[in-house]
């Protein structure tokens, strides 16, 4: 079967199932039988869209901010400690990776 799906930003989805190629004609999915069809024709759909994947760009680059941070963060604590510490802490890093499960 072919399922269409017409997304809009005010809607649900419009869906309709329409009878499938042969098997043998169709590309692999993962529901034999079925496959999507996306229709971004209209101007709202292509806004949605845009605003989804945009938002999706705004999560990574937050996420690789926090990220940066916390290893500046790690870093200054390093710098902070005495080469003792950083030996111990070192030394306790590696134990506790040789007492890993699967090592």
């Amino acid at each position: 079967m072919l399922c269409c799906c017409v997304w809009t930003a005010h809607a649900a989805p419009d869906v309709h199932i329409l009878p499938a190629e042969p098997a043998s004609v169709q590309p692999p999915v993962q529901h034999p039988g079925l496959q999507l069809e996306w229709n971004n024709s209209r101007p709202e759909q292509r806004q949605a869209l845009d605003n989804f994947y945009r938002s999706i760009q705004n999560m990574q680059v937050q996420e690789q901010a926090i990220q940066r941070m916390e290893r500046q963060q790690r870093i200054e604590q390093l710098r902070g400690m005495s080469p003792e510490q950083r030996q111990q802490q070192f030394l306790n890093f590696v134990q506790q990776q040789q007492l890993a499960p699967g090592r």
